[in-house]
């Protein structure tokens, strides 16, 4: 997407369509907005993959603490200790 929507990049490959200034500006604006989105998801979603490992890896090193806390607390707030669950 980076290559197709970027106006810079789209200029470079010779895409430049047949339309006056002010459609064009409005095209540009447009694609980068879509830009910014894409790439607001991309961050989004790597942040929440590295977080659900993270929570994962705490999970199995403090296995047998949180196991211990998890029956202490009870249901339903156990739960939230379920790190692999999180994952």
């Amino acid at each position: 997407m980076e290559s197709v929507l970027r106006p810079s990049r789209r200029a470079e490959r010779g895409d430049a369509a047949l339309i006056n200034d002010a459609e064009q500006a409005r095209v540009n604006r447009r694609d980068e907005q879509i830009l910014k989105t894409m790439w607001t998801m991309v961050a989004c979603g790597l942040s929440g993959v590295a977080i659900g490992f993270l929570i994962w890896r705490l999970d199995t090193v403090f296995c047998g603490t949180l196991r211990r806390w998890r029956r202490e607390v009870g249901l339903p707030w156990g739960i939230l200790l379920e790190g692999h669950g999180w994952w």
